[in-house]
């Protein structure tokens, strides 16, 4: 039996540092890359309120990601059955004394609902930021043609295209980070499970349950 568990967890360290080295590979890459399209970009002759409108669309993306990071460990929670204590672990005992099975229900239904609100809050969160930095972009790409003259016009289709791959880079960068956070929590949050059902205490949680 120890042999057993040791040989897992050499086995289940190995695949997390692969994971590992995999990230920091492509996590260096991607760095060496988008800072080659920054240096493109910095070519461009701006006017300071146009850096500052550039600094504000990339702080969207990231507040908008950091909304995504959140909701994606949120998910992680979902799916390993370790919500915050806030929407699961309730003692059965404290209410069944009173209500017994139908508290059960109840309880259910009732954190459910809570746990689909907190869901419908991030995708809207998402949502907005979304609308916000589209709107941005427009705004800047319309300013630009504006204060462009007729010879310049292809000069500044140019760098639209060359800003809208940066931050499309930017944005897939980010997003890689989230996912490589995520499978680490994901590891994290099962272990946590496996510990967490040895323990004798009862729960009402969210997850369907058989009541007779």
């Amino acid at each position: 039996m120890i042999d057993q568990r040791l040989k897992e967890f050499v086995r289940l360290h190995h695949i997390d540092l692969v994971r590992t080295v995999n990230y920091q590979k492509h996590k260096l890459k991607d760095i060496i890359y988008e800072k080659r399209l920054f240096n493109q970009l910095s070519s461009y002759h701006l006017a300071e309120v146009q850096h500052q409108a550039i600094d504000q669309i990339t702080t969207i993306r990231k507040k908008q990601l950091k909304i995504f990071e959140d909701l994606t460990i949120f998910e992680q929670r979902i799916l390993c059955h370790s919500l915050p204590k806030t929407f699961d672990d309730i003692p059965i005992v404290t209410y069944q004394n009173l209500f017994g099975n139908e508290a059960n229900k109840i309880m259910q239904e009732l954190k459910r609902r809570k746990l689909n609100d907190q869901l419908k809050n991030y995708e809207l969160k998402l949502q907005d930021y979304e609308d916000l930095y589209q709107t941005e972009i427009n705004i800047f790409e319309s300013k630009l043609i504006q204060t462009s003259l007729n010879h310049q016009r292809i000069q500044a289709d140019i760098f639209m295209t060359l800003l809208k791959c940066y931050l499309s880079h930017y944005t897939n960068r980010l997003i890689r980070q989230i996912r490589y956070k995520e499978a680490c929590v994901h590891v994290k949050l099962v272990r946590k499970h496996h510990r967490h059902l040895l323990s004798k205490q009862q729960i009402v949680d969210v997850y369907p349950q058989i009541i007779v």
